[in-house]
């Protein structure tokens, strides 16, 4: 399977696929920031309830 950035130090991974416009969301969970990632999105998960 091609991701689109490295997967090596990821802890986790959701891909949401909508039908309606053949498109896809990929989000990758780190524990810490990877350097190579600076470029693209970062977004920081401030709650999760369970």
């Amino acid at each position: 399977m091609n991701f689109s950035v490295d997967t090596d130090m990821c802890s986790g991974k959701v891909l949401i696929y909508n039908p309606d416009k053949w498109k896809y969301v990929e989000y990758y969970f780190y524990e810490t920031m990877p350097e190579n990632l600076l470029a693209k999105p970062i977004y920081e998960i401030l709650h999760l309830s369970v």
